[in-house]
């Protein structure tokens, strides 16, 4: 397909959460936009694997949402070719334009000091368990 080069809008480093309001938001929102993107060289794993560029932590997924509609409605995930040729879709329709957003998980873990057995949001391990 031929056509002009696109841009993407990468969203990184946050995570989606309620507003509380009932809509969907990214938070804390860090923009990168990527310019000059022709489609003949794109595929799946560069898109995947650009929070490396970003300089973020590990990404356990990457999202597209489809112009026009909420983050609630129009974010499709982006793992397959199939996937890629319905994204370049939606940027085609969109003046060469897509936003993208990167899903964050735990890289590093959270060391804690002290955890009482009153911590409603902890599980202790039960020392008469035996794993299978």
């Amino acid at each position: 397909m031929d056509g002009h080069p696109m841009t993407f809008v990468f969203h990184y480093g946050g995570n989606f959460k309620n507003n509380g309001g009932g809509s969907l938001i990214y938070e804390p929102d860090n923009t990168k936009l990527l310019m000059g993107v022709e489609e003949d060289t794109l595929d799946v794993f560069y898109v995947n694997n650009y929070y490396k560029e970003l300089k973020c932590d590990k990404a356990t997924g990457c999202l597209w949402k489809v112009p026009g509609m909420s983050l609630e409605l129009g974010l499709r995930k982006l793992e397959f070719d199939a996937d890629m040729l319905e994204m370049v879709r939606d940027c085609r329709r969109n003046n060469n334009i897509i936003n993208l957003y990167f899903e964050h998980g735990v890289s590093k873990p959270h060391l804690v000091d002290f955890i009482s057995e009153e911590d409603d949001d902890v599980v202790l391990p039960n020392p008469h368990h035996t794993p299978l």
